[in-house]
């Protein structure tokens, strides 16, 4: 009989707790392979509203977040976990997960350890994802504030009308997954 995603987390807990080291790549190997049982598809995204019952729900994103403290420094994990925790309606926690990583686009710019020729666009855009997570949890303040600073100007007037109005039009937001913007050995 096939271990459950519960018995193989808990392993992961086991080794850590015997002072076994566990890598990020071990958790994103449980991980993808949950995600794409629990979601279907490439299990980047809930598209059905039955999936949001199941209870393996909570540990891909438990998974997900073991795998930002892993590697702290990588960008795609914060915001792969935003864009699902949209499509799951968790629009709080997503506003949350996307500024981490609009925070560390920023510093791997900065540092140059991140490289992509539309970085700033990638960091506007996480940016705007939390300020729609924000509008969408009810946090219009905190999404007014973070809609201040955004700099582009297609964002900002999209974003305008939804803070002003404290309503959601309900369009998709358009995310997109992406893979890792660091090599596995640094951050």
């Amino acid at each position: 009989m096939p271990e459950s995603a519960e018995d193989m987390r808990n392993q992961l807990v086991d080794r850590i707790l015997a002072g076994q080291p566990v890598d990020w790549t071990e958790v994103d190997e449980l991980r993808g392979m949950l995600a794409a049982e629990v979601f279907g598809g490439n299990g980047w995204e809930c598209t059905d509203a039955a999936q949001r019952g199941d209870p393996r729900v909570d540990i891909v994103i438990d998974l997900f977040q073991a795998m930002m403290l892993l590697h702290p420094a990588e960008p795609a994990f914060p915001w792969n976990l935003g864009g699902l925790l949209t499509t799951l309606g968790r629009h709080e926690a997503s506003a949350i997960a996307f500024l981490r990583a609009a925070e560390l686009l920023r510093r791997g710019k900065e540092r140059g350890t991140v490289e992509d020729d539309e970085l700033d666009e990638w960091e506007e855009a996480a940016r705007a994802y939390a300020c729609r997570a924000f509008v969408r949890a009810g946090r219009r303040l905190c999404a007014a504030v973070l809609w201040q600073g955004i700099a582009d100007d297609d964002y900002q007037e999209n974003l305008r009308e939804w803070v002003a109005e404290g309503e959601d039009p309900g369009l998709e937001v358009g995310w997109v997954p992406h893979p890792l913007w660091l090599s596995s050995g640094e951050g």
